[in-house]
């Protein structure tokens, strides 16, 4: 279920070419209505967009500031990239003993821990080791695929039903349990900052953090932000779709980019918790609209575990939530399915 772009730092600077590997492109109106800021996070990119018809922002440099400070506190709990980190030394915290956590860590394992019951455990945060057993991670080196009693003897730790939490405390029942909050944590950020700018009583914008979307309000003509889903394909650069929409979340997860080949195999960054080895069907991206962005982000991730037929399936049985699924037929084409309410 896990994507490996886990805070993958080092892999994702490489590959910052590909950064918008979730297949979003942002279609920009009139750009001269609007305050654009700019940075860098979670070893990609992000990008507002606001417009500031009721002459709320006085200073654009105080809310980037803001914005960099928020986001360097999300890395300083999140990131499996700095040593420091607190998801870092709950990783290293083998024992049964309660762990002490931070507001922030326990809300997100907490989000996570509803969707691994959602997901029928398609999205399972504890499965960080066996991602780094197929070399994706911070220190990316795909270069080999590791064997089957390595993955075995990995799985024996693996299932976020061995996690618990209770007051400020989170428990594991397995001492080797570890955790990666990537497929999520790009997505609960965007959804901080929407919270920050609301603050501001700034309602009209759109965000993005290496292609995790939220938007609200409207654009400077006064209309729905406009978001263009790109062809899965590293050759065909072409729109596959153009959606119209506000006030909502919007996230993909794909293949197409993150993956490696050995002896003219293909093998996916994105792992099955259920066997510990990379998906094999036929579904290429998934696109999400949600309310928020972290259940966007994680539900993404969980549809391209269960695949084209059982994806759309499941994200019809699910309340507020519409899907766009690409698959690739056996010439090579590209068929698509959207839910029953993808209707943008």
């Amino acid at each position: 279920m896990i994507s490996a772009n886990i805070y993958n730092y080092q892999f994702l600077k490489k590959s910052s070419i590909h950064i918008i590997w979730l297949l979003i492109f942002i279609l920009s109106c009139s750009r001269n209505n609007f305050i654009e800021l700019k940075g860098e996070t979670m070893g990609t990119t992000y990008s507002i967009k606001m417009n500031d018809r009721m002459g709320k922002i006085k200073r654009k440099s105080i809310i980037k500031n803001k914005i960099d400070s928020l986001l360097h506190k999300i890395n300083i709990h999140f990131s499996t990239y700095i040593p420091t980190s607190e998801i870092n030394s709950f990783n290293h915290f083998s024992s049964l003993k309660p762990f002490n956590a931070s507001a922030e860590l326990r809300e997100l394992i907490s989000k996570s821990l509803e969707l691994y019951k959602l997901s029928d455990g398609d999205f399972d945060i504890s499965v960080y080791p066996i991602v780094k057993a197929w070399g994706f991670s911070d220190n990316y080196n795909p270069s080999y695929a590791p064997n089957s009693l390595l993955i075995d003897s990995l799985m024996m730790h693996i299932g976020s039903d061995m996690l618990s939490i209770e007051n400020t405390f989170i428990y594991k029942k397995d001492k080797k349990i570890k955790i990666d909050l990537s497929a999520i944590a790009k997505g609960w950020g965007v959804d901080q900052i929407g919270k920050l700018l609301k603050s501001y009583d700034i309602i009209d914008f759109l965000i993005e953090i290496g292609g995790e979307i939220l938007v609200s309000g409207m654009n400077d003509k006064g209309s729905k932000w406009e978001i263009g889903i790109n062809t899965p394909s590293d050759e065909n650069t072409d729109l596959f779709s153009i959606i119209s929409i506000s006030n909502s979340a919007i996230a993909t997860s794909g293949i197409y980019h993150n993956y490696f080949e050995l002896n003219g195999k293909k093998y996916s960054h994105i792992i099955n918790p259920h066997n510990g080895y990379p998906i094999e069907h036929d579904l290429v991206s998934a696109t999400i609209i949600a309310d928020e962005c972290s259940f966007a982000d994680a539900i993404a991730t969980s549809v391209m575990v269960k695949g084209y037929k059982d994806g759309i399936q499941w994200i019809n049985s699910l309340k507020n939530v519409e899907g766009l699924l690409i698959s690739k037929n056996e010439n090579g084409s590209f068929i698509s399915v959207k839910s029953n309410g993808f209707n943008y």
